[in-house]
């Protein structure tokens, strides 16, 4: 179902930017992003705008911040994709710094992804 989330986070940042929401556009559009970079074949929908921010962020960036969001523990990433904790944490703060985030909680919470505490 990550097409039809991309769609409706799309058609929902449009209605922020025609309400002037900064906030919720840039939200719908991270939100939108997130759902893009989950889905394996390219995707061609009128409802969907180009990728913006997560198409910023490397394969490796995406694939750690994905897991985060989904409440993945830096220790659990760092096993499974064979790196240091250190280097999954260098990850993600260079993640949120271009997707204008502050860390797993507000990621998270801008993505709409539920799961345990990260910590």
């Amino acid at each position: 179902m990550p097409l039809h989330a991309a769609e409706a986070a799309s058609l929902a940042g449009s209605r922020w930017l025609a309400g002037d929401e900064p906030d919720g556009v840039s939200r719908a559009r991270l939100v939108v992003d997130v759902h893009l970079a989950r889905i394996a074949e390219p995707v061609n929908s009128p409802a969907l705008r180009p990728c913006t921010a997560v198409s910023r962020l490397t394969a490796r960036e995406q694939q750690i911040v994905l897991a985060a969001a989904d409440g993945e523990r830096t220790r659990s990433i760092a096993q499974r994709l064979h790196l240091s904790e250190r280097t999954v944490e260098n990850h993600l703060n260079r993640a949120y710094r271009k997707l204008g985030v502050a860390g797993r909680t507000e990621l998270r919470g801008a993505l709409s992804v539920g799961g345990p505490n990260p910590n």
